[in-house]
């Protein structure tokens, strides 16, 4: 079952609102071995470079969709960064997870925002386990707010 949370980080000395599946390590299968990403330009950026209210309900939508859509058995959903006026998501899928296709089709109905998407090898999974996963900070600041709701 998936265990959800957020914290903020600094990537590439860029202020980053980071929601992930903390149990997303455990969910995957070992064919999971390859890294997705969808990328999408902001419409209304923060000039710390995060998503404005104004924006959040159709970046919900569009993530909605995009996550209905294109995951299934062969690629899940691990986690996104909203950062420098960007919103990445990311997924892991198996060889056969047809990734390209998936967005071909989802785009042909889903193209309000400026996009790109791509994949790669990533066995070790290093962008989940590096990159999204939280320090001892990011911990600190989701272990804080689970204790305050």
């Amino acid at each position: 079952m998936a265990n959800w949370d957020f914290y903020q980080a600094n990537i590439n000395d860029k202020i980053a609102s980071i929601y992930i599946n903390l149990d997303a390590e455990e969910e995957l299968s070992p064919r999971h071995v390859r890294l997705f990403w969808f990328f999408i330009k902001l419409k209304i950026e923060r000039d710390d470079g995060l998503s404005h209210d104004d924006e959040v309900e159709s970046l919900f939508e569009f993530e909605d969709q995009l996550t209905a859509f294109v995951c299934n058995e062969n690629l899940q959903f691990v986690g996104r960064i909203t950062t420098a006026g960007m919103r990445q998501f990311y997924f892991y899928g198996t060889e056969d997870a047809n990734y390209e296709e998936l967005c071909e089709v989802f785009l042909r109905n889903n193209n309000s925002y400026l996009y790109q998407y791509n994949g790669k090898d990533d066995p070790e999974r290093s962008q989940y386990k590096n990159v999204l996963y939280p320090g001892p900070l990011g911990f600190e600041q989701i272990k804080e707010r689970r204790n305050n709701a």
